[in-house]
């Protein structure tokens, strides 16, 4: 089912919620604010106490949707101060009950409405008033697991929350240049493209990838590439020496390092030899 008609078939007052989200905090007035917070609040609750997404598994779709726009929309703190924790909390043990019973094809959508729902955990809104409350702390870990909340996912998030906003700055000779979420996550996908290629070429049963390499950005890059896409990495410092890197590279089997400079690369020359496992150097 297209957007056009999904929309067309949802109820004026789910409509007027998500189009008031989707316009974004700065097209509202004070009022409407208000009254969109208290709509959400109420529909959450109502959401739970008539089971809507049982009667119409579009809806979860639509209310994914509506999440996932709310840090964009620049509305989730607001949200957060304002809605009641005790809706929050049965819409949230909601969501985990239906994690169990949903339809293969629609688990999707759940899954993605459950990681908006726990993206909201981090805001100090929120947790300040649920703070050492336990029942939390069993739903949220009950959410993780059910809806596989991996870093993959995480990452994926701050990119729709973030898109055009830096994440990494470098300073070169009083020169910054700046790195977007949007520019990294296309760096992240290139590398584990590459990565992956890597593994394929060394023919190896421990598909894992060793880093030597200084401080620097393809550093950084290369542990998210890995971190975002199953790939095992061992992070070694910079600064070791070349018998602790026998070591390392023998007990963990690795047959694939990269490194970031002729330094580094002298350090494995020089022990070559002694590393049982290692196929490929980049």
């Amino acid at each position: 089912m297209d957007d056009s008609k999904l929309t067309k078939e949802l109820p004026p007052e789910i409509i007027k919620i998500r189009e008031q989200i989707f316009a974004g905090k700065a097209a509202l007035e004070k009022d409407e604010l208000e009254h969109l917070l208290l709509s959400f609040e109420a529909k959450l609750k109502e959401i739970y106490e008539t089971d809507s997404f049982g009667k119409d598994q579009h809806l979860i779709q639509i209310w994914g949707d509506i999440f996932s726009s709310v840090f964009p929309a620049r509305i989730a703190h607001d949200l957060m101060f304002k809605i009641d924790t005790q809706i929050y909390f049965r819409f949230g043990n909601y969501l985990s009950k239906k994690l169990e019973d949903t339809q293969e094809q629609k688990y999707i959508h759940l899954r993605n409405l459950v990681h908006s729902y726990l993206n909201l955990f981090r805001l100090s809104e929120l947790l300040a008033r649920i703070y050492g409350q336990k029942e939390w702390e069993k739903l949220i870990l009950d959410l993780i697991v059910k809806s596989n909340f991996n870093i993959n996912s995480l990452f994926l998030q701050r990119i729709n929350d973030y898109k055009d906003q830096p994440l990494f700055t470098l300073l070169h000779n009083s020169i910054e240049t700046k790195y977007t979420w949007d520019d990294i996550y296309e760096k992240t996908k290139t590398y584990a493209k590459c990565i992956l290629k890597l593994f394929q070429e060394t023919n190896s049963e421990n598909e894992s990838v060793a880093f030597l390499m200084e401080n620097e950005l393809s550093m950084a890059v290369l542990d998210l590439a890995c971190l975002t896409n199953g790939i095992v990495n061992i992070m070694i410092p910079a600064n070791l020496v070349p018998q602790h890197l026998v070591f390392i590279l023998n007990q963990t089997k690795t047959p694939l390092i990269i490194v970031s400079d002729e330094k580094q690369l002298h350090k494995i020359r020089i022990i070559k030899d002694e590393l049982k496992y290692l196929k490929k150097i980049i």
